[in-house]
């Protein structure tokens, strides 16, 4: 199976950056281990108790020409797990760079930054719509890891 994710090219826009080091990182399984091997995960990396319909956002910096691979896994309790990676344009707006929502609730994206600058990882678990059973408050790791 093969997944390709273009978001450093999105990247170069939001930051009006040179996107001459763009590039779409293509993961297929016979190289997902040499990818992962070489990633070092970030101290920002950690486990978060959240209730359904909870959101929590993690900023962090992107720098140029470095893989990152952005992993969010929640437990089965609190259903599709939603996380975006939000960037700031030019006028100061955040704009969504990526939704794994839009792409069958990924649990990971691996992609490679073309440039430096502020990123938020915001992650959303669906709310309660069953006002008969009690709210559910599960843990969601969350694993942030670059080249």
């Amino acid at each position: 199976m093969k997944t390709s994710i273009i978001i450093s090219a999105l990247f170069a826009m939001i930051f009006q950056f040179s996107i001459i080091e763009a590039q779409t990182i293509e993961i297929q399984s016979n190289c997902r281990g040499k990818i992962m091997h070489e990633l070092v995960p970030s101290s920002k990396s950690k486990v978060v108790s959240l209730k359904e319909g909870q959101n929590y956002s993690m900023n962090f910096t992107m720098k140029k020409g470095k893989t990152y691979l952005i992993a969010v896994d929640g437990a089965k309790s609190l259903g599709n797990v939603q996380f975006r990676i939000k960037g700031i344009d030019e006028s100061g707006n955040e704009v969504i760079v990526y939704d794994n929502s839009l792409d069958e609730f990924k649990e990971k994206v691996v992609f490679k930054s073309c440039c430096t600058g502020q990123a938020v990882l915001e992650i959303i678990t669906q709310p309660n719509t069953d006002f008969t059973t009690k709210s559910i408050k599960d843990e969601v790791g969350i694993l942030l890891a670059y080249n």
